[in-house]
């Protein structure tokens, strides 16, 4: 979440709010909060999990609120892919299956272990491949991968 949005809860996708992201971001789909919650029927139903009414800028809830609703999300409808989160054992393959959980659940079968290095990279050369082509080149649209591993292990580290 560092990567996505410095777990900044008033954070919002500006390019999809204004039309310019991929289909289904438009409208109230655009990505949100400290989760880049994305999709309106996504949003919705965190919101109404969490006690709120539909269309609730998510970037409007505190972080404590927000982080609720992560919490909520674990343990509801992503909680196979946290499940897998919890299956690691090393932060290598925790930072890769946190990769595919904020980008790209369907891009990986590995669901009932663990999504892979492997799979992270894949799914980082494709997000920089895309993001290329929809926003220009930019550096910063490569190498996600190994950037949220990074800071994973300075969050590690940081933590003692």
């Amino acid at each position: 979440m560092i990567d996505e949005n410095n777990v900044d809860p008033t954070s919002y996708m500006k390019a999809e709010k204004a039309g310019k992201g991929a289909k289904g971001t438009e409208g109230f789909g655009y990505g949100a909060g400290i989760g880049s919650w994305t999709f309106a029927d996504t949003k919705n139903a965190l919101l109404k999990a969490g006690g709120y009414k539909p269309n609730t800028p998510i970037e409007s809830l505190s972080l404590e609120d927000q982080a609720r609703l992560l919490v909520l999300d674990s343990n509801g409808r992503m909680k196979r892919y946290y499940d897998a989160l919890r299956r690691t054992g090393n932060i290598e393959d925790a930072s890769a299956t946190a990769v595919m959980i904020t980008g790209g659940v369907g891009k990986s079968k590995n669901w009932d272990t663990h999504p892979t290095v492997e799979d992270a990279k894949a799914l980082s050369d494709w997000y920089g491949r895309s993001n290329d082509k929809r926003f220009g080149k930019s550096p910063y649209h490569w190498d996600l991968d190994k950037r949220r591993l990074e800071y994973a292990r300075r969050v590690r580290n940081m933590m003692g």
